[in-house]
């Protein structure tokens, strides 16, 4: 299951990062919270695609919520 290596990416991800207060906070916050913070992720991307596929009112705005994330 992908949940299971939610913990190794996020640290990787720390590795990567290029200032430290955002390395700290994906060591502090994402790390112990990886798999919650995955779902909510999945959760956030699978509505957007949605509301962005309805064709209703909410496209523009949510076009540049997706481009922002």
């Amino acid at each position: 299951m992908v949940l299971r290596n939610s913990t190794q990416f996020y640290v990787d991800m720390a590795d990567q990062a290029w200032r430290a207060p955002a390395a700290k906070f994906i060591e502090e916050f994402l790390v112990p919270n990886s798999v919650a913070v995955t779902i909510l992720v999945t959760a956030f991307e699978v509505i957007l695609a949605a509301a962005i596929l309805s064709r209703g009112p909410m496209v523009r705005p949510d076009l540049i919520a997706g481009g922002a994330f």
